[in-house]
């Protein structure tokens, strides 16, 4: 397994921030399976995972 380069994940870390905006990261990463990310109000590009 190669390592990950930490530069990829730090422009990830921002983007994924960038995506949460003011919503925070619970909204993100809900922990109840109900609030699942399409009930965000703009999924983004999370609608790829």
């Amino acid at each position: 397994m190669q390592s990950l380069d930490m530069k990829l994940v730090d422009k990830f870390i921002q983007e994924v921030k960038e995506v949460c905006d003011n919503k925070g990261w619970k909204a993100a990463f809900p922990e109840q399976k109900e609030n699942t990310i399409d009930h965000l109000p703009n999924p983004g590009p999370w609608k790829n995972f």
